[in-house]
């Protein structure tokens, strides 16, 4: 094989670029003659129908998200309002219950002590010994562990009403 001549050889890129210029204007021209076309139209088309649909779903996501929060804010509304009735339930509850047990101590106070010198929340004395006494028990709890377990029922019972509720409100909800 003979090599190619140094010209043609120097020749031979600088052709290769005249001729891609070359299809580039072509390229550029031809698309001007269908500018004038119905291709150019029936793209505008296309055009014009997605960007319709684009405007479509974002007003459909604006809808739904103002829809959403909505929703958000009426749940938060029910939630607040059944903590609110919840609360001031167990509140009064609870007022009434250590009232019930002031009312009890004060009363306690005002009675005599029982026979034999026992004190408040202590057995008096037996009777006379007809068989074999069982063991003294004190059959309550003392007035202020009352209090505790009667405020920690008080507490669960809210909390269960609270549940109650909230489920029920998610129901209604639809969640």
């Amino acid at each position: 094989m003979t090599p190619l001549p140094i010209a043609l050889r120097a020749a031979l890129p600088i052709g290769a670029a005249l001729l891609l210029i070359g299809a580039y204007a072509y390229g550029r021209s031809d698309g001007r003659r269908l500018a004038e076309g119905p291709a150019i139209a029936a793209i505008e088309r296309v055009k014009a129908a997605a960007l319709a649909t684009a405007d479509a779903a974002r007003t459909k996501t604006a809808a739904a998200h103002a829809a959403d929060l909505a929703r958000a804010r009426a749940a938060e509304q029910r939630a607040a309002i059944i903590n609110q009735e919840v609360s001031n339930d167990y509140q009064a509850r609870l007022a009434d219950a250590r009232a019930r047990y002031d009312r009890l101590l004060a009363d306690a106070a005002a009675r005599p002590a029982a026979s034999g010198g026992a004190g408040a929340g202590l057995p008096g004395l037996p009777g006379a010994a007809g068989r074999p006494d069982a063991a003294a028990t004190q059959d309550r709890l003392p007035p202020a562990d009352a209090l505790t377990a009667t405020e920690q029922a008080l507490q669960l019972d809210a909390l269960i009403r609270w549940v109650e509720a909230q489920i029920a409100a998610a129901k209604a909800d639809g969640r």
